[in-house]
């Protein structure tokens, strides 16, 4: 999908599309990129410079340049980076409906929002007293920070009680920073991910826990549908026996995890095949068995989006799944097709 010009590539209309890795986006003269963040039909980069430059939707100011409203968009990196404020650099990114980046001091600054959105960095968030942030996630209009005590906090929506405060519905809404996430006794934080409804993170004994939203199965705790929402985090997944989480990724209603042995499970919603379990259709709400991803290959790292599922293997490469109705498996088709394992060819990437 490239509506909006979160490809970077200088296009961007209502039903563009590519469907296969093109050349690469021009990020200024001789700059190259050390991190990415797509999602919400926004995209950043920071560059070799530790500039941040963004592109794709702006329509509440997410791409920090001063501008923003309904049906504004970038199709390319511009020349001019977003101004962090005066000799700072950016060392991680995250967007969506808002974008958020922790600068070199590790403050952290975010701007774009929902209703009411800031088109330009501003003040540095408050984090607590002395506090600092190490890793950022934005999500559909909530935001969770690990702290550099490696405690976990999150504000925004909270309508599913995706924070983890032990509330949810109307009136729960956080503005700022509030009270750490309850992780567990003596539990604190090494990655998180605020999704569309629901968030998870990875503990500092590799556990894996997510809350809030459990409309599909995907806080994989074996629940499912109307009244199994969970507003703090509870007992760790199931992962299998002996098993811990190396990295995961969540975007709506789906959840996929790399394990410590390198296999690659999923669970949550199964519409169009992403699970990658050769089905679709019949969601799975706790982690089963291991996707196939071809004859000893293993999981590097994994990405999810609403309707697909994309992985790195050990030797680099990278296979895709799911619905295909943007070209979102780069497989070269736009058909709305659903694949529902993981090819056996992987995506041509040009190397």
């Amino acid at each position: 999908m490239n509506f909006e010009g979160q490809l970077g590539n200088g296009a961007g209309a209502a039903g563009a599309v590519t469907n296969a890795p093109g050349a690469p986006i021009d990020l200024g003269a001789g700059r190259t990129a050390l991190a990415v963040a797509a999602k919400a039909r926004t995209s950043c980069a920071i560059l070799d410079d530790r500039s941040l430059k963004c592109w794709g939707s702006n329509e509440r100011g997410q791409l920090g340049s001063g501008a923003g409203g309904a049906g504004i968009f970038t199709t390319a990196p511009g020349a001019t980076a977003v101004d962090l404020g005066a000799g700072r650099t950016a060392l991680a990114v995250s967007t969506g409906f808002s974008t958020c980046a922790i600068l070199d001091d590790h403050s952290l600054k975010c701007w774009g929002g929902a209703d009411v959105f800031s088109n330009v960095p501003g003040a540095i968030v408050n984090l607590g007293a002395g506090r600092t942030a190490l890793a950022v996630s934005t999500g559909n209009g909530v935001t969770c920070a690990i702290l550099d005590d490696h405690s976990l906090k999150c504000w925004g929506a909270n309508s599913r009680g995706q924070l983890g405060n032990g509330t949810s519905g109307a009136g729960t809404d956080t503005n700022v920073p509030g009270a750490a996430v309850n992780l567990g006794a003596g539990r604190t934080a090494l990655a998180v991910t605020a999704g569309s409804g629901s968030t998870c993170a990875i503990l500092d004994d590799h556990s894996l826990k997510c809350w809030g939203a459990n409309t599909f199965g995907n806080l994989g705790n074996g629940t499912s549908g109307s009244g199994t929402d969970t507003n703090t985090p509870g007992a760790p997944i199931n992962l299998g026996a002996g098993r811990t989480a190396l990295g995961f990724s969540v975007q709506k209603d789906h959840v996929c995890a790399v394990l410590d042995d390198h296999s690659l499970k999923c669970w949550g919603y199964n519409q169009y095949g992403q699970l990658g379990n050769g089905a679709r259709f019949t969601n799975i709400t706790t982690p089963g068995a291991a996707v196939n991803l071809g004859a000893g290959r293993t999981a590097f790292a994994v990405s999810v989006g609403e309707t697909h599922s994309c992985v790195i293997l050990d030797d680099r490469t990278t296979k895709c799944w799911g619905f295909s109705n943007f070209g979102q498996l780069g497989n070269g088709d736009t058909s709305n097709t659903s694949v529902v394992s993981p090819p056996v060819t992987s995506v041509n990437l040009g190397f």
